[in-house]
C-alpha cells in the first residue's frame, strides 16, 4: 500500500519478533506475522533488524480514499516503521500450523491466503525500509517522493517499492508466474486503477528477476538506485533499469 504520509495514531499493539519460538495452537495475527517473518528469513536468506519491535494499528488510515477503504487489508508506514491492519482483524485467531505451509493454491481467495499474502507483502515493505536505513539512506520510500499526483516519476518509484513487496507477498502462491504486463499502451493516461495495476504487476515483473538472481543484493540495489524516466517512456525506462541493474550486480559478484 502506497502514498502514506501523515497519520494520527490512536492505539498500538507492540510486539517483538526476535528470540521466541513460534507459538502453538490458536495464534493471533501478530503471532502469524512473526511466523511469516521467520519463514521469509529462512527462505530468502535475509535478516530483519534484530530486536525489531514494530507497532500495529487496527484501523484504516485517514489517507486511504473512501472508495478504496472497502478493499483495504493492511499497509506499512515507513516514517514510523509501523503497520496498519483493517479493524476486522482485531481479535482474530488462526491455527498456528496454517502459516507453516509452503504454498496456497493459485487463485486461493480464502481469508487465510489473503492474510498470509498481506502480511508477507507488508513485511516486504518493512524489510526494504530496514535495508535502506542500514545503508544510511534513511527511510524508504521517502515521503517527498509521494506528491498528490499519479505521474510517471511517482509510478517508477512505486514500481520498485511495490515490486519488492509483491515478491514477498507472493511467496506462498503455488503459481508465481506473471503475465506480460509491459504493453506498448503503457503511455496511455494513468488512471488510478491503471497506476495501481502497473505499480503492483509492473513492479513484480521488474523486481522478481532481480531478487531471484541476486537475492538481498537485488533489494539493496533497488532502494539505492531509483529509476530515471528515459526517452521512450515508462516501458523503455523499466527495461533500461533492468539492464543496468543486471550489468552492475553481475560485475560486482
Amino acid at each position: 500500500m502506497r502514498r502514506l504520509i501523515v497519520f494520527t495514531f490512536t492505539f498500538f499493539l507492540i510486539f517483538r519478533f526476535a528470540g521466541a519460538e513460534p507459538p502453538q495452537g490458536r495464534i493471533s495475527l501478530e503471532d502469524a506475522m512473526r511466523i511469516c517473518m521467520k519463514n521469509l528469513e529462512e527462505r530468502y536468506h535475509i535478516a530483519f533488524d534484530a530486536g525489531w519491535a514494530p507497532f500495529v494499528q487496527y484501523e484504516i488510515p485517514k489517507a486511504i480514499p473512501r472508495e478504496e477503504a472497502l478493499d483495504f487489508e493492511a499497509c506499512y508506514y515507513p516514517a514510523e516503521q509501523s503497520f496498519f491492519f483493517h479493524p476486522r482483524y482485531v481479535g482474530i485467531s488462526f491455527e498456528s500450523g496454517a502459516f507453516l505451509k509452503d504454498t496456497f493454491p493459485a487463485g486461493d481467495t480464502s481469508l487465510l491466503a489473503r492474510v498470509a499474502s498481506a502480511i508477507c507483502h507488508e513485511l516486504g515493505h518493512a524489510y526494504a525500509d530496514q535495508v535502506s536505513r542500514r545503508m544510511d539512506l534513511g527511510m524508504w520510500p521517502k515521503e517527498e517522493w509521494f506528491p498528490d499526483t499519479l505521474g510517471k516519476e511517482e509510478l517508477l518509484v512505486d514500481m520498485l517499492s511495490e515490486g519488492i513487496a509483491e515478491y514477498f507477498g507472493r511467496t506462498f502462491l503455488r503459481d508465481r508466474s506473471e503475465a506480460e504486463i509491459m504493453p506498448e499502451e503503457w503511455e496511455a493516461e494513468l488512471s488510478p486503477a491503471r497506476y495501481e495495476y502497473l505499480s503492483y504487476e509492473g513492479g513484480y515483473w521488474l523486481m522478481r528477476p532481480l531478487i531471484d538472481a541476486f537475492g538481498d543484493r537485488g533489494i539493496r540495489y533497488a532502494v539505492s538506485h531509483p529509476i530515471a524516466l528515459q526517452d521512450g517512456g515508462l516501458k523503455a525506462s523499466a527495461f533500461r533499469y533492468w539492464e543496468a541493474a543486471f550489468k552492475d550486480l553481475r560485475s560486482s559478484e
